[in-house]
């Protein structure tokens, strides 16, 4: 006989008005129970650790769906082979090739006071760029080709976007791939022509950045040589709000530290900022404490976002932003994979501009955006014709079933991150870096099953 069934590490179990609800982060499986006399029921109800296999009318349907859904094991790491089996697909997926481009490399028309990136470093793609990136992609023969935009500021680079966007779309050779593009930018160059230029060329998601109210945003994320930078990105946030046509994913990203965002200003950026977007699904807020990221200026600045403050701050933050049903995004970004870094996939690659290589012909090939200039941030090159010369450096920052760690079976955000929140961390500190999660899954769990009610975001 085996050992005994008990909960897996990942579910939550909560109980209601109307019964008892339980959620498995694993999978994002959820099961309800309202009948008092059911085994399942009588067990959460009682202190025991460990439930005995039963039958419901003489049926096992019930007691196999917690079994084949991991709702019930009898060691924790039996969750290994459903881990490795999602993480190859995630991670070794060749049907889907994932390029991040740098147009302009690291230029600016912002001067942010965290920002970790050299601005100095302007070399921009030209048209050479653009043919070797098409015949890398043409090498490839990807079933979905999926283009993130980044920088410094991308849209200093709008022609060489437009222009190889356009080409890959008038591409013969890619007639049946799946082709979609995004962009990391600070919106204030996407004015509402813009806009509508890359929509039409295949873009689906922008995120952009808006620090709090404007007085805090303008002091954080001035342009440069000082000047006000908010009142142009909101208006243009609001100008695309107003295209009700275009199917765009919109991520607002807002930054903050304990003057920015304390509670008084959270309520006030909540009414006048986020209330405005509360009905518009395509529009999702997010909030990140302002971290550390390699710059100095963020601590000279006063920048950062203590340790001591994050958690008040984002319970705080959630709270109030559950009033308005602007939470949203931040909740989102606890669902499955949402913690996966895509430095760990094998079919991601970050391409620099060719003229900043020795040779001034080849691309470097990099993984983090975060860690630009790190030497293990180099993973190879890409050489005219579109041949990918990959190093030793590469594997290091793929995610594979090696990733995880003992600790990663009894974590409930074990398939957020698969092991692999921060391959960056990962290699610097010689272990596994986990996310940074303020809330307990029971918190997190209880505002989900909320949301649940209104959104279906269980899929």
């Amino acid at each position: 006989m085996g050992a005994p069934f008990r909960l897996s590490s990942q579910v939550v179990t909560l109980k209601g008005d109307h019964g008892w609800s339980l959620i498995n982060w694993l999978n994002l499986e959820n099961f309800s129970i309202n009948d008092t006399r059911h085994p399942l029921f009588e067990y959460l109800e009682s202190d025991a650790e460990h439930i005995e296999q039963f039958t419901v009318n003489g049926s096992r349907e019930t007691w196999d769906y917690l079994v084949e859904n991991y709702f019930v094991v009898r060691h924790q790491d039996e969750i290994k082979p459903f881990l490795t089996k999602e993480l190859a697909q995630i991670s070794e997926n060749s049907r889907t090739l994932q390029l991040i481009l740098l147009p302009v490399n690291q230029a600016c028309n912002f001067d942010c006071v965290y920002c970790y990136e050299d601005h100095d470093l302007r070399h921009s793609m030209k048209q050479r760029d653009r043919d070797i990136i098409l015949d890398f992609i043409k090498a490839s023969a990807p079933e979905v080709l999926q283009i993130e935009f980044f920088g410094g500021e991308p849209l200093l680079g709008k022609k060489f976007i437009v222009d190889l966007c356009a080409a890959i779309k008038a591409e013969e050779a890619f007639a049946d791939m799946q082709f979609t593009a995004s962009m990391t930018t600070n919106g204030y160059l996407l004015d509402i022509d813009t806009f509508r230029l890359l929509s039409g060329l295949g873009f689906e998601h922008f995120q952009i950045t808006l620090d709090g109210l404007p007085e805090d945003h303008n002091s954080l994320r001035p342009l440069k040589g000082g000047d006000a930078s908010f009142d142009a990105i909101f208006q243009n946030l609001r100008a695309i709000s107003d295209l009700t046509d275009e199917p765009v994913s919109i991520v607002v990203r807002v930054n903050y530290n304990q003057e920015s965002l304390h509670l008084d200003k959270l309520k006030q950026f909540n009414l006048q900022i986020c209330s405005g977007f509360t009905n518009d699904p395509r529009f999702q807020f997010i909030f990140k404490p302002i971290g550390e990221y390699g710059s100095d200026n963020a601590e000279k600045a006063n920048a950062l976002c203590q340790d001591t403050h994050s958690e008040e701050l984002e319970s705080h933050l959630l709270g109030e932003l559950e009033k308005t049903g602007s939470d949203l995004g931040t909740l989102i970004s606890y669902m499955k994979r949402s913690h996966f870094c895509y430095a760990g996939k094998q079919n991601n690659y970050l391409l620099f501009p060719a003229c900043e290589s020795e040779d001034g012909r080849t691309m470097k090939v990099g993984k983090c955006t975060v860690a630009l200039d790190d030497t293990t941030n180099f993973v190879g090159h890409l050489h005219p014709g579109g041949k990918l010369e990959i190093n030793s450096n590469f594997s290091k920052w793929v995610a594979n079933s090696e990733s995880f760690e003992i600790k990663c079976m009894d974590c409930f955000l074990v398939t957020q991150c698969y092991a692999s929140a921060c391959p960056a961390a990962n290699i610097e500190f010689n272990k596994k870096v986990c996310p940074r999660v303020h809330q307990t899954k029971e918190d997190l769990s209880k505002r989900i099953v909320s949301l649940c009610q209104k959104e279906a975001i269980f899929q």
